[in-house]
């Protein structure tokens, strides 16, 4: 996988534009790099694109801190809500705007609302509304956290 000049990853085939035939044999270096992206393809299915980009080291794109509200579990929600009292690191601040979220949807849940409803119809696109605005790789945790909570409480607003 190779970075763009924006920072945004760029994926596609180790091999170039095209896909290898069936009876191809990948290198070791190939099947690395395929190995890598189903991983970071799971990671972001399953909600955790951003703790995936951390422990590579890599930066994470604003819009990722939305991935596990827009895609993980309950379970998920109430462990990021609890990283509002996370010790130091250099992500913190993200984790403490992200665990706000997570509390206001769980509340959101304690009072009958579904967390796929709330993710199908609120989270998932506020995630790609982030993802393909042009200047929020430049947000602070708190324009973001100001921009998801506004969009939250507006469509839940909306479903009452």
């Amino acid at each position: 996988m190779s970075t763009r000049g924006d920072g945004r990853r760029r994926f596609g085939w180790p091999w170039g534009s095209r896909r290898p035939s069936g009876d191809e044999q990948l290198d070791e270096e190939e099947g690395d790099d395929v190995a890598e992206l189903i991983a970071e393809c799971e990671a972001y299915v399953v909600g955790g694109y951003a703790e995936h980009l951390g422990r590579h080291a890599e930066q994470i794109p604003v819009w990722a801190w939305t991935n596990l509200l827009a895609h993980g579990s309950r379970e998920d929600l109430v462990r990021a809500a609890r990283e509002v009292h996370s010790i130091w690191s250099p992500s913190r601040q993200w984790r403490v705007a992200r665990g706000l979220i997570a509390r206001e949807v769980l509340n959101e849940l304690a009072h009958g609302a579904s967390l796929f409803d709330v993710q199908r119809e609120v989270l998932a696109p506020i995630e790609l509304a982030i993802a393909s605005h042009p200047g929020a790789w430049t947000w602070t945790p708190q324009r973001w956290l100001d921009t998801v909570r506004s969009a939250l409480h507006g469509a839940l607003g909306r479903r009452s």
